[in-house]
């Protein structure tokens, strides 16, 4: 099994009562979700099937199979500010990383590390990137002002 590391930036979403603010959010398919805030430096790494969720104060390791979603949780400005954030998922495949909630004609990029661009385009809704089609390594993909790093 390929071994990779990413840190996530899942989406921004309104904040519920029982998952606390400025925190990143694991949910578990067969048990309670797991949280960890910002305040505790949490460093999500991926190796084999499993995710290993590490802070200074405790860590948790997860079964892929059995993360349902990981969100990353932010404090609510006002009300006004967290309808004009956007809401963009991102989901492990087998074959790659998949994000979704895009909004239509959105730009999506594709870059490696040193800044080389791999690919760029419109998209409306998803967008697959995909190990089949490029070279392995660590790549920043930007969506509008989402950005996220990812180790295929």
């Amino acid at each position: 099994m390929r071994k990779f590391l990413f840190i996530i930036l899942m989406f921004v979403a309104l904040i519920a009562e029982a998952v606390p603010a400025n925190s990143v959010r694991v949910a578990i398919a067969d048990g309670d979700p797991v949280s960890f805030l910002f305040d505790e430096q949490p460093e999500l790494t991926f190796v084999g099937s499993t995710l290993q969720i590490k802070s200074a104060s405790r860590s948790a390791v997860i079964e892929l199979d059995k993360v349902v979603d990981i969100t990353m949780v932010f404090a609510q400005e006002s009300s006004v500010d967290a309808v004009a954030k956007p809401s963009i998922a991102m989901q492990m495949l087998a074959d790659g990383v998949q994000f979704s909630g895009i909004a239509e004609g959105s730009t999506v990029c594709v870059a490696d590390l040193t800044g080389r661009s791999y690919r760029c385009e419109v998209v409306d809704g998803a967008f697959v990137l995909s190990r089949n089609v490029l070279p392995k390594g660590m790549y920043i993909v930007r969506i509008n002002n989402f950005t996220a790093k990812v180790n295929l």
